[in-house]
C-alpha cells in the first residue's frame, strides 16, 4: 500500500504517533495505514498482544496498560516518546463495549466503559496537550468514537452514550486548545469485524447489517486509512471539531 508521497501533505515522515488498542482492530489498522505513510508509531493497550501472531509486541512498538489507572496517561506518553520522540499525534482507539438492555445497565456497567471510553481520552488528551504546549508545537488528536453515538441500537446504551460524550468533549476541546495548533477530531465507525465485534458480527445480526448497508458489506482493514490519514497529516490542517463517519452508509439505512 504505497501511501507515502501518493497525494501533497498527506506524507507523515518523521511524525511520532501514539495509538491506544493499537495491538487489534480499528486501532491496529490506524497505526499501519501511518506506518505505511512514514510515521513512527507506539501501541498502548492493556494486553500488548498482536491480535494476528498472538504474540507480545515488543517494548520497542508497545507499553501495557490498564488507562483507566491512576497515572496511566503520563506513563503511557512517557514511555512512547522515550522511545519514538515527542509526539505530534495521539489517537485514542482504546475502547470497551458490553451489551446490555437499559433495565440491565447497572451504575458500575456504564462507569466502567465511561471510565476507558471517555475519562482515559480526557487524561491522555490533556497530557499529550500540556507537553505540546510547553514545547510550543501544535499537533493533531483523533478520537474513535462510534456510529451508535447518534443512531440508537437496543443493548447498547451504556456505549452509545460514551461515545456520544466522546464527540461532544471532542468537539470542546478543538474550540479550546485551537489556538495552540491543536487539531481535534473524530472518526465514526460503523460495522467492522474486531476482537471487540466478533461475536455479535459473525452471527444473525451480522448478515442482517450487511444487507443493510448501503454498500452490502461490513468494513475491511484499510477502510479507515483514508481519513485517518486526514486529519493525522497536514493535508488536514484545517480541520478541527469533526466527526467524520466511515460506515459504508450504514448510519443512512438504520
Amino acid at each position: 500500500m504505497p501511501l507515502r508521497g501518493s497525494l501533497p501533505g498527506f506524507g507523515m515522515d518523521g511524525r511520532c504517533v501514539l495509538v491506544t488498542g493499537g495491538n487489534s482492530g480499528l486501532g491496529r489498522d490506524a497505526l499501519m495505514a501511518l506506518q505505511a505513510a512514514g510515521a513512527r508509531c507506539f501501541s498502548v493497550s492493556r494486553t500488548g498482544m498482536d491480535q494476528d501472531t498472538g504474540q507480545m509486541l515488543p517494548p520497542e512498538v508497545s507499553f501495557v496498560t490498564d488507562l483507566t489507572d491512576d497515572g496511566a496517561a503520563k506513563r503511557a506518553i512517557d514511555a512512547a516518546e522515550q522511545v519514538i520522540g515527542p509526539l505530534d499525534v495521539l489517537i485514542n482507539s482504546a475502547g470497551i463495549s458490553e451489551v446490555a438492555r437499559a433495565e440491565a445497565t447497572s451504575g458500575e456497567l456504564l462507569f466502567s466503559q465511561l471510565a476507558i471510553n471517555l475519562a482515559a481520552v480526557q487524561e491522555l488528551s490533556a497530557e499529550f496537550v500540556c507537553r505540546c504546549k510547553a514545547r510550543k508545537r501544535g499537533g493533531a488528536i483523533i478520537n474513535i468514537s462510534s456510529i451508535l453515538s447518534g443512531m440508537p441500537m437496543r443493548g447498547s446504551s451504556g456505549y452509545a452514550a460514551s461515545k456520544a460524550a466522546l464527540d461532544q468533549m471532542s468537539r470542546v476541546h478543538a474550540l479550546e486548545w485551537g489556538r495552540h495548533g491543536i487539531r481535534v477530531n473524530v472518526i465514526a465507525p460503523g460495522w467492522f469485524p474486531t476482537p471487540m465485534t466478533d461475536g455479535l458480527l459473525s452471527g444473525p445480526t451480522g448478515a442482517v447489517l450487511r444487507q443493510k448497508n448501503p454498500l452490502g458489506r461490513l468494513g475491511e482493514a484499510g477502510d479507515i486509512a483514508g481519513a485517518v490519514l486526514l486529519l493525522a497529516s497536514d493535508a488536514g490542517r484545517y480541520m478541527t471539531g469533526s466527526v467524520i463517519v466511515v460506515d459504508g452508509g450504514q448510519s443512512l439505512a438504520g
